[in-house]
């Protein structure tokens, strides 16, 4: 379990500070080579992780998911991995397809995701299992779906 509880922990991590560093990226992208690396970096991470194993309950019971992400918490966090991966895959084929300028439509908003997984970034390794920084995970999880999907919506 403890190896899990820190498989876990790190995936979360990984996937908001990536997605992060690529939002940045894109906002500030301008020549074919910063849109190719920003390609290579949504590529790179889109693979089965260990929180879409506990959210398909691969080869791990739904008990020992409660152990390890509060219940509250499942659905926003399912939900934020999934708006990631589907965010990271409209900015690729808006560059692919050479739609720079709707990928630069909503630097604004990408700019309230950056500032609100910094937020994520700056609890604590309880962010989880605290009581206060599990109720703060979930406020900021639900504002970053919510932008994210005004984003995907294509909403101003």
């Amino acid at each position: 379990m403890a190896d899990a509880d820190n498989a876990v922990q790190a995936e979360i991590f990984s996937v908001w500070t990536n997605y992060s560093f690529i939002l940045e990226f894109v906002i500030d992208a301008k020549t074919p080579e910063d849109y190719a690396y920003i390609v290579g970096r949504i590529d790179g991470p889109l693979r089965w992780s260990p929180i879409q194993r506990m959210k398909s309950l691969s080869n791990i019971s739904q008990e020992h998911v409660d152990t390890l992400i509060p219940i509250n918490l499942q659905e926003p966090l399912y939900k934020f991995v999934d708006n990631v991966g589907i965010h990271q895959q409209q900015i690729k084929a808006n560059i692919e397809a050479k739609k720079l300028d709707e990928l630069h439509k909503h630097d604004l908003q990408m700019q309230e995701i950056i500032d609100a997984v910094r937020e994520l970034n700056n609890l604590s390794n309880r962010f989880l299992t605290d009581l206060v920084e599990s109720a703060e995970t979930l406020r900021i999880l639900e504002s970053s779906n919510m932008l994210i999907e005004n984003v995907l919506n294509n909403e101003d």
